[in-house]
């Protein structure tokens, strides 16, 4: 029948992709810090599009030294443009509309599904806090895209990671490995063992991710620095709970990281006072107290800032007005985007768990309190298992609770919520720069 489009399905099944063994390339001394043994990667990666979605949205606010405003405007379409450009179904693939972006989309968005691809790769290998590579000195370029901490690093520096994409003609399984190792020869090696401003390079990594249009497949190329000594099991990520000792975060690196955390939560005046004690910026001149609600969601609890909602709203105002008005959830799912209609593409709503936000929100006050010039050099902050991502296997770190409910949870306490309960705001709290945390 003429005149009919059908629309294509938009993608909601988790996706597995393969990862092959790493190309590891020699390095003289090895390793570069004694006792570093890098984590054994499994053989898949397995993901969902809102985990897709965030890691992207988190690589392209990693930088530090970006304008606040202009780190918002590149986040906003991260998920709806996944959910359209590649099809549905267990096996990435790309779907129909792809064919319709020109040359200089198609790089775009090549780009930004390897960088997110990259990211959940590093992620599964406990690898926790991030900051962008662009801090290394420009004496010596090109140099690879993220450095990472924590996790089997900490205590020795930080790791070197290189993200490529690809979605080309020439995106074949042999193209993505020479480029893998061309970008970690060119772009990783001659960065290991240099000094970053987060630490010392200890070790380096390059992904590239590809796949050919109207090919069922994606090609996962890895190259790594070699390690002279026999490997053992990599312990597991550290786990925030009981009687569990929080792990060492550089203090820089995870300012850094949640930096990116409280300006994609829409909280811009934290991600403010951050720039403010890394001595970027003048003091905010706004300085009041700043409304988080608290959320129920899939058997956890998470912070969620207000501004994105209602900006001029006060907390009462929600409890005693706003709570259960319907109008207000249907604003609540307009502002972002989410919604039962699977043809209508989504963006999805950044949180953070609740013991993470509020120990971040805690510390945070008191380096204000104390001012740019007496930092420690390292936080104790909880690191949480990640959720809606990770390696397949005895390695799973593929929460359960992540196929009943929509979203991705990252080891620092970051999720994406897709389409929330009806009622999930269960409390609030409110956050004083110079006071912290308030009843």
């Amino acid at each position: 029948m003429s005149g009919v489009v059908t629309m294509p399905v938009v993608w909601t099944a988790e996706k597995t992709v393969a990862l092959p063994q790493p190309k590891r390339h020699l390095h003289s001394p090895s390793p570069v810090s004694p006792g570093f043994v890098a984590p054994e990667a499994a053989r898949q990666l397995s993901f969902r599009p809102i985990a897709l979605a965030g890691a992207i949205a988190r690589t392209a606010t990693t930088q530090e030294d970006a304008p606040l405003e202009l780190l918002e405007r590149r986040t906003g379409n991260a998920l709806s443009d996944l959910v359209c450009l590649v099809a549905d179904g267990s096996t990435f693939a790309l779907s129909p509309n792809f064919n319709y972006l020109i040359d200089i989309e198609r790089t775009h968005f090549a780009g930004q599904v390897g960088s997110g691809i990259t990211h959940l790769y590093m992620e599964s290998l406990g690898y926790n806090w991030r900051a962008n590579a662009r801090c290394l000195t420009s004496k010596r370029e090109p140099h690879g895209d993220l450095l990472y901490g924590n996790g089997s690093v900490s205590r020795h520096g930080v790791v070197l990671a290189e993200a490529h994409g690809s979605f080309s003609e020439r995106a074949t399984a042999a193209q993505i490995q020479k480029e893998c190792e061309e970008k970690y020869l060119r772009q990783v090696r001659p960065w290991v063992g240099e000094e970053s401003p987060h630490g010392k390079v200890i070790h380096g990594y390059s992904v590239a991710f590809g796949c050919k249009p109207g090919t069922a497949g994606a090609s996962v190329a890895l190259s790594e620095t070699r390690i002279n000594k026999p490997r053992r099991k990599a312990d597991l990520p550290l786990v925030a709970g009981a009687g569990t000792e929080a792990p060492q975060a550089p203090t820089s690196m995870a300012l850094a990281s949640h930096r990116s955390n409280f300006l994609l939560m829409g909280a811009r005046p934290v991600a403010k006072w951050i720039d403010w004690l890394r001595g970027v910026a003048e003091a905010p001149p706004e300085r009041g107290p700043l409304e988080f609600l608290i959320l129920d969601y899939a058997g956890r609890k998470f912070l969620a800032s207000t501004r994105p909602l209602l900006p001029a709203a006060s907390l009462s105002w929600w409890f005693d007005d706003a709570h259960n008005h319907p109008l207000i959830w249907r604003h609540v799912f307009r502002r972002f985007g989410m919604g039962s209609d699977p043809a209508r593409p989504w963006m999805g709503w950044f949180v953070i768990e609740l013991t993470a936000g509020e120990q971040f929100l805690q510390i945070l006050s008191t380096l204000i309190q104390g001012g740019p010039d007496s930092q420690p050099k390292h936080l104790e902050l909880p690191t949480l298992v990640p959720e809606g991502f990770g390696f397949g296997g005895e390695s799973a770190t593929l929460d359960r609770r992540s196929r009943e409910y929509d979203y991705a949870m990252f080891s620092d306490g970051l999720a994406l919520l897709g389409t929330p309960k009806r009622d999930p705001i269960v409390g609030s709290v409110v956050w004083s720069p110079k006071e912290g945390l308030l009843q």
